[in-house]
């Protein structure tokens, strides 16, 4: 048994922790699997949570988490639970009355005297305990739905699952089983009804409302994007969800789950009368879809006595989502490491960050939040109007929601976690080692290519912080530019953050950084074993007619002069390294420009 308090000094990344004998589910998604006896997993009970979406019939959820965090698992223990005995596929039966779901209620109706709270629950709790076994289930994944033929087979083969029962019920007309069996054999019919067809002719053959359980039903956007997606298959699953599931009297019960939103105009136009639950509003499920800090100590304490098993190493590694106010463990990851007995990266690497990166790469603010995000440990602000707006309602051409809705899709993905959170707006940041990790592996990506870019014609400026090589190289880009993208100071901004990023390859190139009494434009921070161990901090002002050059030049002083008043240059006392600041002012209008600098020491020198 480990003795986590006790435990060794923490291993590194690699290294082996210790030989673990007991079995741990990491890519095992169904629920009988798990838990049957002979398998020899470790188990989590959360039967009490299915109570969430049981109570209330004839209500569809969209129930949206992170990849890889129980969300199927916990779909087949919904199934498990409610299906009818002659609709059953597993030959292994759960015996529910050994899960946490019945041992609550009878605990409940064994105590004397209960509160009006726990009243209430134990009637909840009796309410769903009598629904079990009762239902047949329509049970489907759209994983990999990039072509409609594949929507379709996943209707299909639900369909094939009551062929023995359905393909001569009596209970349905000529003209109802021959439809049924066209689904079965997947015939040409209009595929759109195919979901409505299906629950009406389950409920009219068992006399009983239909359970319907989608995974995955935001697959299709995650398609690769060197394969595509074929034409047609947003509007096809649009059609199918709405006619399929909303105000069907055939369904008791709907749960969609996915990982985040539909965020593109009018994809969800049918179903916003779904109730969703996600990482912001989480409801009873905050710790249902991880693990809690208790959760961790019980697994360690099924392992078996080992060396290096550390509750402080996978906290730092895999700990940090708050979810509800809960601190929860990854639990992909947690699994995996003590299955393996190895720290380190494994959920991030069940995903590619490809669209991230693609998105990134056109947004110059989105950059510069991801770059403070990982190196100055900063946190990007969500507003809730975002969150609280209807699943159809958003608009992509608006740059500021665009921006909230990347912010969103990466919490709801799981590379960001919530901070702090009030009526308002939520804030983001990198919850653990393992997300950090891959931060620096999307930055490095972005950088990837350029890694000599500038190198030679920045060298001066590198070495010895020549500004004025810096000037020369903004000219030559300016010459190549058209006029008509160069309209206003945020233009220019875009245009020499985006050059310094890629050129200065190994230094912090930081853009709208608050220091002071304000925030900078641009700052460049050089590495700690650089040459100069000076730093530079840029201010950007533009003039829209053209100027005669002292013009220019004094705006340029000007903007050297808010640097000094407003203290920007305080930022760069963080880095121990930095002893100096160069302080510049840079003036626009149209391709011509003037600056104007200041070298402040900030550090003295070490004798």
């Amino acid at each position: 048994m480990v003795h986590v308090d006790g435990a060794s000094a923490s291993p590194r990344e690699g290294e082996r922790m210790g030989k673990i004998s007991l079995k741990f589910p990491a890519g095992v998604s169904d629920f009988n699997t798990i838990v049957d006896p002979t398998s020899h997993y470790a188990f989590i009970d959360r039967t009490l949570s299915m109570t969430t979406f049981l109570v209330n019939k004839g209500t569809c959820f969209l129930l949206l988490r992170p990849r890889r965090s129980g969300k199927t698992m916990f779909l087949s223990m919904i199934e498990e639970f409610l299906v009818r005995e002659d609709c059953r596929t597993s030959s292994f039966k759960v015996d529910f009355e050994k899960m946490e779901i019945f041992l609550k209620m009878k605990r409940l109706k064994g105590e004397k005297s209960l509160s009006f709270e726990e009243e209430q629950e134990l009637l909840r709790l009796e309410n769903v305990w009598q629904r079990r076994g009762q239902y047949p289930v329509l049970s489907f994944s759209l994983k990999g739905s990039s072509r409609k033929e594949t929507v379709q087979s996943a209707i299909q083969s639900v369909a094939k699952r009551y062929k023995a029962l359905l393909y001569a019920s009596p209970r349905l007309s000529a003209t109802e089983r021959k439809k049924f069996q066209r689904l079965v054999r997947g015939e040409p019919q209009y595929w759109e009804r195919s979901l409505l067809d299906l629950t009406m002719l389950v409920q009219k053959h068992f006399d009983s409302k239909v359970v319907v359980l989608i995974d995955e039903y935001d697959a299709f956007l995650n398609f690769s994007l060197k394969s595509g997606m074929e034409e047609g298959v947003r509007e096809f699953l649009h059609s199918l969800l709405c006619l399929g599931l909303k105000d069907n009297p055939c369904i008791e019960v709907c749960v969609v789950a996915g990982v985040t939103r539909f965020v593109k105009t009018r994809s969800l136009s049918g179903l916003n009368h779904m109730v969703v639950n996600d990482l912001v509003f989480p409801g009873s499920l905050a710790c249902t879809f991880g693990f809690t800090q208790s959760d961790v100590m019980k697994l360690l304490d099924q392992c078996d006595e080992t060396k290096g098993v550390c509750i402080k190493d996978l906290e730092e590694w895999y700990n940090g989502y708050r979810v509800g106010g809960q601190q929860i463990y990854n639990p992909w990851s947690v699994m995996s490491a003590l299955k393996s007995g190895i720290l380190k990266s494994y959920w991030t690497q069940t995903g590619s960050v490809e669209s991230i990166i693609k998105v990134i790469s056109a947004r110059r603010d989105i950059l510069s939040s991801m770059t403070k995000l990982y190196f100055l440990n900063e946190y990007v602000e969500l507003s809730a109007s975002v969150l609280s707006r209807s699943l159809a309602s958003v608009c992509l051409d608006d740059m500021e929601t665009a921006c909230d809705i990347f912010w969103y899709t990466l919490l709801q993905t799981g590379y960001l976690s919530i901070v702090t959170q009030d009526k308002l707006s939520v804030q983001l940041g990198i919850p653990n080692k393992e997300v950090r990790i891959e931060f620096n592996n999307i930055l490095g990506q972005l950088k990837r290519g350029t890694e000599n870019l500038g190198k030679s014609s920045l060298k001066k400026f590198v070495e010895n912080n020549d500004v004025s090589e810096l000037m020369s190289e903004l000219k030559r880009v300016l010459d190549a530019c058209s006029c008509k993208n160069l309209t206003c100071e945020q233009s220019y901004h875009s245009l020499l953050f985006g050059i310094l990023f890629h050129a200065l390859h190994d230094w912090l190139v930081i853009s709208e950084g608050e220091s002071g009494y304000g925030f900078f434009d641009i700052g460049l921070i050089p590495p700690d074993d650089n040459i100069s161990s000076t730093a530079t901090v840029i201010e950007i002002k533009y003039v829209k007619k053209e100027q005669k050059e002292d013009k220019l030049l004094k705006t340029a002083q000007e903007a050297v002069q808010q640097i000094m008043t407003k203290n920007y240059s305080s930022f760069f006392t963080r880095f121990s390294h930095v002893r100096k600041v160069a302080q510049v002012g840079i003036c626009f209008s149209g391709k011509t420009f003037r600056h104007a600098m200041k070298v402040v020491n900030i550090r003295k020198r070490k004798l």
